[in-house]
């Protein structure tokens, strides 16, 4: 198992450098293709571009093959490319002794690094709290300082917060921020690692935080990022809603309270209609009393006439009423904002946990590979 997680994760790191590179080139060309016009087919396979895309191709190779726990010989890369090209040549290996090879290699390489960055972590937290403007949420785990003060509505585990964050490792190098993602982003604090969770909650509007995580209330040895790091995060919180459950829950107990006066009326309606029977009934006797037998029929018929209109009158107001308590009742709550919500469920980024291991860690969308 350690094995495969040591492949997945040099082989996302490559991936991870080669877009963090792409992006970075996309970045600067955009203003410069806004005003360019689409080259020809003729222009795009002339040897000035193809040599230009073959020049590109190769530094990004190279970027990729950058990682802090094997560093390859870049001359021996090259050399290995160019044997390829030589019919004569053989490899210096078969592929089934590079893959235990490498594997080894990793797997070596993957541990002396974890017990590298655990010991400069617990180093620092230990040098880290002396300083004044330093608070300690965990002792030796967690840290923070309050670069700016808010006001304001504060953030807990239950609301829907929207933050502006750039995430370091202990050189300075930045593996994430929202400034390459829109410049925002809205999460729920129970879904992130616990250090970015408990860094966060009692936070106000407009606060700025810098956050210092342990790797044990990070991601540790799993994820994507490099093991046992301990991560700084600069956290400034930009709005705090709650969250969408909490909201629905307020406003069925709403509707609910609006509907009891229906209910209520419907009960008044069918008292009434009672008592008006009860009423032409004692009127008829009364009317009956020394009256021909024939003109008591004939106002008995009018009157039983009268009261079942009554009746289906009453009976078609109180059905109507039931209809709209029962359609107001139904009326879907937040609609437009919940399906929103299901579209946009949190990605696992640099402060998510993910969905499939114990221990906290990470999948970054984009991942930056220059210095603060």
């Amino acid at each position: 198992m350690m094995k495969n997680m040591m492949k997945v994760w040099l082989g996302a790191f490559a991936a991870m450098s080669l877009m963090a590179t792409m992006g970075m080139a996309d970045e600067k060309a955009k203003p410069q293709d806004a005003k360019q016009k689409k080259p020809t087919k003729e222009e795009l396979f002339s040897d000035k571009s193809v040599n230009k895309i073959s020049e590109m191709y190769g530094y990004l190779v190279a970027k990729g093959i950058e990682n802090p726990i094997l560093k390859l010989n870049f001359d021996a890369v090259m050399k290995g490319m160019q044997n390829a090209k030589n019919p004569k040549a053989t490899a210096p290996m078969t592929e089934q002794e590079y893959e235990e090879t490498i594997g080894l290699m990793q797997e070596y390489g993957y541990q002396d690094l974890a017990s590298k960055n655990l010991g400069d972590a617990d180093k620092f937290m230990q040098e880290n709290v002396k300083k004044e403007t330093v608070k300690v949420l965990e002792p030796g785990k967690l840290q923070y300082e309050i670069l700016q003060e808010g006001k304001g509505d504060l953030a807990t585990e239950e609301t829907q917060t929207t933050i502006k964050y750039t995430g370091k490792y202990l050189d300075g190098t930045v593996f994430g921020t929202t400034d390459t993602t829109g410049g925002s982003v809205t999460l729920y604090l129970k879904q992130t690692i616990p250090g970015f969770r408990k860094g966060i909650v009692g936070m106000k509007m407009g606060e700025k935080r810098r956050l210092y995580i342990h790797p044990q209330l990070g991601y540790g040895t799993s994820g994507q990022l490099l093991p046992n790091a301990l991560l700084i995060f600069d956290v400034e919180v930009v709005d705090i809603k709650p969250a969408p459950q909490t909201a629905q829950k307020d406003q069925q107990s709403q509707n609910q309270n609006q509907n009891q006066p229906k209910a209520t009326s419907q009960n008044q309606n069918q008292q009434n209609n009672q008592q008006s029977a009860t009423q032409n009934q004692n009127q008829q006797k009364q009317q009956n009393n020394g009256q021909p037998a024939a003109q008591n029929q004939n106002q008995q018929k009018q009157q039983k006439a009268a009261a079942d209109q009554n009746q289906n009158q009453n009976q078609q107001k109180v059905s109507q009423n039931v209809k709209e308590g029962e359609q107001f009742a139904a009326e879907p709550l937040f609609q437009d904002q919940f399906e929103e919500d299901e579209q946009e469920e949190p990605e696992e980024d640099e402060f998510h946990s993910p969905k499939d291991s114990k221990t906290p860690a990470k999948t970054p969308a984009k991942t930056a590979v220059k210095k603060a």
